[in-house]
């Protein structure tokens, strides 16, 4: 078995020791969301690992897949706040709009260079 085949497996074990160890009822909602940002920054991770043509092209991969990954997020916040669906009043709202904005104060100074 190849070292990522080995890795695969060790990290399908992890996860299902870690389903089987959860009480889902009791889990903090906190917690939740912290395990699915760790899940998609690995399998960000693996996608880039997949789709590089080699060790060079691995932090290139990376950065298009976050990327990506951003503008669907921004897609679909644009989306949920056109429709109503987010508003002033949903919780972490105050945080979207102050990341929105400092993330608009580097975007545009980066697009000059």
């Amino acid at each position: 078995m190849s070292e990522l085949s080995e890795t695969i497996q060790e990290l399908k074990a992890a996860l299902d020791r870690i389903e089987l160890s959860l009480a889902w009822d009791d889990l903090p909602v906190a917690a939740i969301e912290e395990f699915k940002m760790v899940l998609d920054d690995v399998r960000t991770s693996l996608l880039a690992l997949v789709s590089a043509g080699g060790a060079s092209d691995y932090n290139r991969s990376l950065r298009r897949l976050r990327m990506r990954r951003a503008t669907q997020v921004c897609d679909n916040t644009l989306a949920s706040l056109v429709t109503g669906t987010i508003t002033r009043r949903t919780p972490g709202y105050a945080e979207l709009e102050s990341t929105a904005r400092e993330t608009l104060e580097h975007i545009g100074p980066m697009a000059e260079t």
